[in-house]
């Protein structure tokens, strides 16, 4: 076959497969492309009412029981916040500067792992209230869509 017959076989070829009725392979969504719509288990989401709850033994404990109440609130934050990460990555949820700011914030006092006076207690309780309610939101706002 000469070269010229051997072209016209190949862009006919192309031409014949332009045509095709094959169906297109359909791509599940990366990390972070989550629409309204998709199913996903929330990790964070069970962790909430319990966090909550901590919270509320931790601002009525007297300074001793506060004291241990503290160190075990704060070993259980380190895998709410893990959570609370994955849950806003797979909704693609886009960083908030003021958001992640608490969140280090309340990184930072768990790390102290002392609850020190009630002021300052109150002050880390709030944070962590704050960072659950902006939480609730932007999921909110992602299933919205």
């Amino acid at each position: 076959m000469s070269r010229s017959g051997r072209i016209l076989g190949a862009l006919l070829g192309a031409l014949l497969g332009c045509g095709s009725s094959r169906p297109e392979a359909v791509r599940m969504p990366a990390s972070g492309t989550m629409m309204a719509g998709d199913s996903m288990a929330m990790m964070a989401t069970p962790l909430i009412p319990e966090t909550l709850a901590r919270l509320d033994s931790l601002e009525l404990a007297d300074s001793t029981a506060r004291a241990i109440a503290f160190s075990h609130h704060a070993a259980l934050l380190s895998p709410l916040l893990k959570a609370i990460e994955t849950d806003l990555m797979h909704m693609g949820m886009h960083r908030d500067p003021a958001y992640e700011a608490l969140v280090d914030s309340v990184r930072a006092d768990a790390a102290a792992l002392v609850p020190g006076p009630r002021d300052a207690l109150r002050g880390q309780v709030d944070r962590v209230r704050r960072m659950l309610s902006g939480y609730g939101a932007m999921v909110g706002k992602g299933k919205r869509g």
